[in-house]
């Protein structure tokens, strides 16, 4: 089927379960259509966790039904829309526990000199230092890139003057964060996609160590896990993956909706 006629066929389905009986919900789209899945096309009354796979922006979050009795959302998707804390907000006001898995790299540069996950993350921090202030604090030689790659270095970020020194409470219920990444299936002659990646974890990291000034601003590798606590909120940063060649694609998406159905299983009550 087409991906928009697979995902009124999910949708159809949906409508068929009992709107006060489900508690826990996994959807699963293709990562390969540019299609965006619908967050949540039925308004579940009971629903605490969601587990999506698929394409957002920022459609999917206007068009979603709103589900205050959610707690647990897990997200993974290759880039996230940019008023992502917004809709998150207007969707799941109750939200406690938040995974998301997507690219680190800049696709979409916005007005603070960030990406949607950069702002998330910053937004979550509760810094006040402006994003693009704690951007430009970031030495320019933390990662080792590999002598042999045709790099160009991207494009300055230009200072448009829109900055907020406030930060934001637009997800007050919000306790835990977790950010992981997709790997980066790599086969050579890219080298700017390989160097962007590797900035957006470090940028990743780095902004998340602004909340734990006892701890020394050092260059981190990629398979540092980061743990940062701060006020009642808990931030995990997992590993980057390591890069991955292109034909391990198929075979890593067929795992992964394993695992999926494997948790799905587990979690299933008669």
């Amino acid at each position: 089927m087409a991906s928009r006629d697979s995902t009124l066929a999910m949708n159809n389905i949906l409508q068929t379960i009992n709107r006060h009986r489900l508690h826990v919900l996994f959807l699963e789209y293709s990562l390969l259509v540019a299609a965006p899945v619908d967050l949540s096309p039925v308004p579940f009354t009971s629903l605490s966790e969601l587990h999506i796979s698929g394409r957002l922006n920022s459609l999917s979050f206007q068009k979603a039904h709103i589900v205050p009795s959610l707690r647990k959302l897990s997200i993974t998707t290759h880039t996230l829309p940019p008023d992502l804390e917004d809709g998150l907000h207007r969707v799941f006001p109750g939200l406690t526990d938040l995974r998301l898995k997507t690219y680190p790299y800049i696709e979409q540069v916005l007005p603070d000199g960030g990406s949607p996950l950069l702002r998330f993350v910053h937004s979550y921090c509760r810094l006040a230092k402006p994003l693009k202030d704690v951007l430009d604090g970031i030495a320019a030689s933390w990662w080792s890139i590999p002598a042999d790659l045709n790099i160009t270095p991207p494009p300055p970020i230009q200072d448009t003057g829109t900055r907020d020194d406030s930060p934001s409470t637009a997800l007050p219920s919000l306790r835990h964060l977790t950010i992981s990444f997709a790997p980066l299936y790599f086969d050579g002659g890219r080298g700017n996609v390989l160097l962007l990646y590797r900035e957006g974890v470090q940028h990743c990291q780095h902004i998340a160590m602004q909340r734990s000034p006892s701890s020394p601003l050092v260059p981190f590798e990629a398979s540092d896990v980061i743990t940062v606590r701060f006020d009642d909120r808990k931030l995990v940063i997992m590993p980057a993956p390591g890069i991955r060649s292109g034909e391990d694609a198929e075979t890593d998406m067929a795992e992964a909706f394993t695992r999926a159905k494997e948790e799905w299983a587990k979690r299933c009550t008669v």
